[in-house]
């Protein structure tokens, strides 16, 4: 499995460290390039379009912000105990472990991506 280079997921597409949008002349062959090109999920590579960071470290540290921001109210939600979650109804008690499990996998991609930044 190739991990994405951000944030350690599987990494199904690659990213242009220089996008392709800004070097008319290597737009065919950029694709190729392995100078270029890194490892990287959909979703990291989506927010990174073509903005221009041309290092790696730039691009994660752009990425830990972004992801800071969009998962800012899964990240802050309270920990809750395993004696509370039982006290819960069915549908809030899969609700809370849902998003415990959600805030775990976005804790893990935040702390791979400041290792890469």
């Amino acid at each position: 499995m190739v991990e994405c280079t951000y944030c350690g997921v599987y990494a199904n597409a690659l990213d242009h460290i220089i996008p392709v949008s800004y070097d008319e002349l290597s737009r065919k062959t950029a694709k190729y390039s392995k100078e270029n090109t890194v490892p990287a999920c959909n979703e990291c590579n989506s927010h990174l379009s073509n903005l221009w960071y041309p290092s790696i470290s730039e691009r994660a540290g752009y990425l830990i912000e972004k992801y800071n921001q969009k998962y800012n109210k899964l990240l802050n939600q309270p920990e809750w105990e395993d004696w509370e979650i039982e006290e819960l109804g069915v549908n809030l008690k899969r609700r809370v472990l849902s998003n415990r499990k959600k805030k775990k996998l976005i804790e893990e991609r935040l702390e791979h991506n400041k290792s890469t930044g």
